[in-house]
């Protein structure tokens, strides 16, 4: 079962260091405001037994 969400917020708050600390991926982070327009793409693995509870009312 996969999810998809994004991380959204205010310019130089953190949120590429969230997300390379979550991810595999190591996004490029920068001091500046508004250096960056391109999205990061990553998968993070969920441990979550409810999940798998879930993936059973999916609806294809």
């Amino acid at each position: 079962m996969s999810l998809q969400c994004g991380i959204i917020g205010l310019a130089n708050t953190g949120k590429t260091t969230l997300f390379n600390c979550m991810s595999n991926v190591k996004a490029e982070t920068s001091r500046f405001a508004f250096t960056s327009n391109k999205s990061n793409l990553g998968m993070i693995r969920v441990p979550d037994p409810c999940l798998a509870e879930l993936e059973k009312f999916q609806v294809t």
